[in-house]
């Protein structure tokens, strides 16, 4: 006996979801049993003629592509992302992969919200309208680099076009993984901007992103808290500042932001992400209840040393009055005017 139609979808399903890509269908027969297996948005129930509990569930995040329901609404925005990059490649090897898409695909630190379009590279003069999901970004070299056979913008020109796109906080974000994860070069982003970046809109932007990039941050949210530090006008920290123990002298502690204030005070920032408590890799063993336990007595170790200890989480950095308002309280000085961008 044959297969049903639901089963062989489901098995063409599960192949794509392995490769981490959407569905893309073999031919038209395919493409319109997938259409009618859609789900209506937003309903809970499958659309175009399906009932409940008896088809695949179905969604088309982007023409011409489908994923399966529950392995989508398992993604993050992220790998929501590049699923799509993966079927639209398939759909169109031709395309140069740009801007927001290239640093997801590079592997550079990128923020969900810029991740709503893709982005593809056109040369000057070309067609530039944005189309549904798709944004269209005019690309003057025609450097290319291949991700999983997947053309994608030379790095160098990723981080140019990023850094003039993206608000600020993302822009330095970026930029700093490309020196941390991607053991890029400063001097190399820095004579490629100056070079390449005259004239484009969202220049003063990036030039000032890249002044301030470092790859001693540890994660985006670091980078994004430093962003809104500069931003503001503060006095910014040292990174990653190793402080031996006065209790357990055998022991050091490294401290996200160390600012020495002009009378001598110490004040060690904490960035409090959630990935502190809850990714195995950083608990190394521990439970939460017992990486918080230490992580308050690593705390009080900081105080008997004199330092006072600024703790913010990533919602204060967003809401970013909330960070300026602790820093203050803290007694760190404005050092120059806020920026303001147009």
């Amino acid at each position: 006996m044959g297969k049903t139609l639901d089963e062989q979808l489901s098995i063409r399903f599960a192949s794509a979801e392995a490769a981490g890509s959407c569905l893309v269908p073999l031919d038209e027969t395919e493409r319109r049993a997938l259409l009618r297996r859609r789900s209506a948005s937003g309903s809970g129930r499958a659309g175009n003629g399906g009932t409940r509990g008896d088809r695949v569930r179905v969604l088309s995040p982007h023409p011409g592509l489908f994923a399966r329901e529950t392995w989508w609404n398992g993604l993050n925005p992220l790998e929501r992302h590049i699923a799509l990059l993966r079927g639209l490649h398939r759909l169109h090897p031709q395309w140069v992969f740009a801007a927001f898409s290239a640093a997801a695909l590079l592997g550079f630190d990128v923020s969900y919200g810029l991740l709503e379009k893709v982005c593809i590279a056109v040369k000057p003069g070309s067609y530039t309208k944005d189309d549904g999901s798709l944004r269209r970004i005019v690309v003057r070299t025609g450097r290319t680099t291949e991700i999983e056979d997947m053309l994608v913008t030379h790095p160098l020109q990723t981080l140019l076009d990023c850094a003039c796109l993206a608000d600020f906080p993302s822009a330095l974000a970026m930029l700093d993984s490309g020196l941390r994860d991607l053991k890029m070069y400063d001097e190399s982003i820095k004579i490629y901007v100056q070079m390449n970046g005259r004239g484009r809109k969202g220049i003063a932007k990036a030039r000032l992103a890249v002044q301030h990039m470092s790859g001693k941050s540890a994660n985006g949210g670091e980078s994004k808290a430093r962003a809104v530090m500069i931003e503001e006008g503060f006095m910014l920290p040292e990174l990653q500042v190793e402080l031996a123990d006065p209790v357990e002298p055998w022991r050091t502690s490294i401290v996200d932001f160390l600012w020495r204030l002009p009378d001598g005070t110490l004040v060690a920032g904490e960035h409090d992400g959630k990935e502190k408590m809850e990714n195995p890799e950083m608990l190394s063993g521990k439970t939460t209840a017992e990486a918080f336990r230490a992580e308050r007595e690593r705390e009080s170790h900081l105080t008997a040393r004199g330092l006072r200890v600024l703790r913010f989480t990533p919602e204060q950095v967003r809401r970013r009055e909330e960070l300026v308002r602790l820093l203050e309280v803290f007694g760190i000085p404005r050092v120059r005017k806020p920026i303001r961008w147009r």
